[in-house]
């Protein structure tokens, strides 16, 4: 987008220059860290990991004791329930006053949209913790799908009673002007209101195999089990010496860009142009066709190498596709994570934010949700950010140390619909404290890709063949 030029633009832009490096006020937790709100927590997220909820399994876990979810990092100092406001601070800071300055510009909507926390140690029962928001920029005006909107990043540092760092997020929000800003009374959605499933494939006895591969995040490929060769796509018959006998063989999912095509019309529902149709030259030695995400038209190359990921187009239908290739600082990677399927109902989104005080009323009450430019209520990043670590947990067992938790949010999670999220361990390392794990993780829901992240956690020495 080309810098702001008009005298009015100029003249917002110094007024919004003016706040970067402007402290909020400082937050402190209205209580200290304590069971029942972790519990409360727990209960909301469906997080059953123990070490958050007894004491002899925290200390036979190798953490000392009972430890508070890290991904509640922000949630100790929210501030609460105030009614009839979007206030983000007890009384009037910069923050409060840039939201106000862009409140009066028409600017009325949020939506958070990034987070990044990293934890420097576990909170602990009876830990009394505060936070100080340092806005770091503040974009130019760009247009999103919610509408036009300014993002404005921030740093938190959260410190202890001793003045300790305990933990560290950059935080990021659109302040945007709604599309829709009627205030009549909700209706249920509309089915327009939710995009078309995307195509459903030609499954027959021969290609079954492909799709139930897929749907357990494994690419399989049809093999002669007389002359070995490797085909696809899949057929009755042996191209090459025309046995029947024929079989499947795992591919690795690595490969080399061998041919492409950016498609931008026409474009039929639910794709969106310009996207890249893929010829992908399997390391095996047979090419499939496919999709390739997340690299831009102009960065895509004969040669590049490429790497299978698994698309949950929607509840009922997982597609392979190809991204850019993950290269691993050390160690074995690319181990997927057993899918976790989290259904998105109005309870969860509305106890979620209550557990992460969360008062906002675009996550409970539909109406203020759709005078805020939503179809819906919609779950906050905090519960996104928590059940994101959940599932890594989940995986990897109450001795894990989680270390950070990267994401950026996509699509909204509404009630009625389902995410699934995927990991996949892209690097392994021996670390000071045992091994090192990062996993890139993502969650996708019927409007597409909800979230997008890495988690990076340690495995103490005696239990990191868990990974």
């Amino acid at each position: 987008m080309s810098e702001l030029n008009t005298p009015t633009e100029n003249q917002n832009a110094s007024q919004l220059a003016a706040f970067v490096g402007r402290q909020g006020a400082t937050m402190h937790a209205p209580d200290a860290v304590n069971a029942a709100m972790i519990r409360h927590w727990c209960a909301a997220l469906g997080d059953h990991n123990p070490v958050y909820l007894d004491d002899a399994v925290a200390r036979a876990s190798g953490h000392g004791g009972v430890i508070a979810p890290p991904a509640m990092l922000q949630a100790w100092t929210m501030p609460g329930y105030l009614p009839g406001s979007g206030a983000v601070s007890p009384g009037p800071d910069a923050i409060a006053e840039l939201y106000a300055l862009l409140d009066g510009w028409g600017y009325t909507s949020i939506v958070a949209t990034d987070s990044e926390q990293d934890y420097l140690r576990p909170l602990r029962l009876g830990d009394k913790v505060s936070a100080t928001k340092t806005i770091t920029s503040i974009s130019v005006e760009k247009r999103t799908g919610l509408g036009k909107g300014h993002f404005v990043s921030s740093t938190i540092n959260i410190v202890d009673g001793s003045g300790a760092l305990v933990g560290r997020q950059l935080h990021r929000v659109l302040k945007f002007k709604p599309a829709v800003t009627s205030g009549a009374s909700v209706a249920p959605v509309a089915p327009a209101a939710i995009p078309a499933l995307r195509p459903r494939p030609n499954v027959t006895q021969d290609t079954r195999f492909f799709f139930d591969g897929a749907r357990e995040r494994k690419l399989l490929i049809q093999r002669c089990t007389r002359c070995g060769v490797l085909q696809h796509p899949p057929t009755p018959a042996c191209a090459a010496c025309g046995s029947l006998e024929l079989g499947v063989q795992q591919a690795s999912g690595r490969g080399t860009l061998y041919s492409y095509t950016v498609v931008h019309a026409p474009v039929v529902a639910p794709f969106k142009a310009p996207y890249t149709v893929a010829l992908v030259a399997l390391e095996e030695g047979t090419r499939v066709v496919s999709e390739l995400l997340d690299v831009p038209a102009a960065d895509v190359h004969i040669g590049m190498q490429l790497e299978v990921d698994f698309l949950q187009a929607d509840e009922g239908l997982v597609l392979p596709v190809f991204r850019a290739a993950i290269l691993a600082d050390g160690g074995d990677s690319g181990d997927w994570l057993p899918p976790l399927s989290i259904p998105l109902t109005r309870s969860l989104i509305g106890a979620t934010a209550t557990a992460s005080r969360d008062y906002h009323p675009v996550h409970h009450d539909p109406d203020a949700a759709r005078r805020g430019g939503s179809l819906d209520v919609f779950m906050n990043i905090i519960t996104t950010q928590g059940l994101v670590g959940r599932y890594i947990t989940d995986w990897a067992g109450p001795t894990a140390v989680l270390r950070s938790i990267h994401i950026r949010l996509g699509s909204s999670n509404y009630p009625g619909d389902t995410m699934v999220l995927t990991g996949q361990v892209t690097a392994r390392k021996p670390g000071a404290d045992g091994l090192d794990v990062e996993v890139a993780v993502r969650g996708a829901n019927r409007l597409g890709e909800h979230v997008k992240g890495r988690v990076t956690l340690t495995l103490p020495a005696a239990v990191k063949g868990n990974s």
